[in-house]
């Protein structure tokens, strides 16, 4: 009687161990991104990442619970590091309009940036996506520096409505990017 109940031990344990563990889903920032009005005279443009601090260098997605403390989404990942998408969209929506990827020495626009912060706050029933990006733009003899500092207010604390605020955030960041880019500080 004993044998039996340690092999029945053992299948129970055996079959719980053997069961499939649930896949995260996936989620990326890659916004839509319209072209405006392309500039008259296509250039060449390279982006640096200057600096992505942790949390935002991991494919965990993090939310902030306390002003000091970061918690991930349990069955939530990013399908890239979230630099990474944030540089490939502000590629695309510079190649949108009109300018096309060149290496550091041969691009007439360079632009380094620094992400501060691309968080989502959930304090006290607060929900809340924030973007913090510091760009640095040369592009030919102009040299120019500008923040773009944004929050969106959730209706919940959901995965999907947090990347839903936060790939709008992305959105706004490069269209701002072109922007300023274009106004006056672009080749003529």
């Amino acid at each position: 009687m004993k044998k039996i109940c340690i092999i029945l031990a053992a299948f129970i344990v055996a079959g719980c161990s053997f069961a499939p563990l649930k896949q995260p889903t996936l989620y990326s920032i890659s916004p839509p991104i319209k072209p405006s009005q392309e500039i008259k005279k296509p250039s060449t443009v390279y982006i640096s990442l200057a600096g992505c601090p942790a949390p935002f260098d991991s494919y965990f997605i993090y939310y902030k619970n306390s002003p000091f403390s970061f918690k991930p989404f349990k069955d939530a990942r990013w399908i890239d590091l979230p630099c990474n998408m944030l540089k490939n969209t502000f590629y695309k929506a510079l190649a949108k309009n009109g300018f096309k990827p060149a290496l550091p020495s041969e691009a007439f626009c360079r632009i380094s940036f620094n992400v501060y912060d691309f968080e989502l706050v959930f304090i006290k029933k607060s929900y809340t996506a924030k973007i913090d990006v510091d760009f640095l733009i040369n592009c030919g003899r102009n040299s120019y520096e500008f923040e773009f500092l944004k929050s969106l207010k959730l209706k919940d604390n959901s995965t999907y409505s947090s990347v839903k605020a936060l790939n709008k955030l992305t959105m706004l960041a490069a269209k701002s990017l072109v922007g300023k880019i274009k106004r006056g500080k672009s080749p003529r």
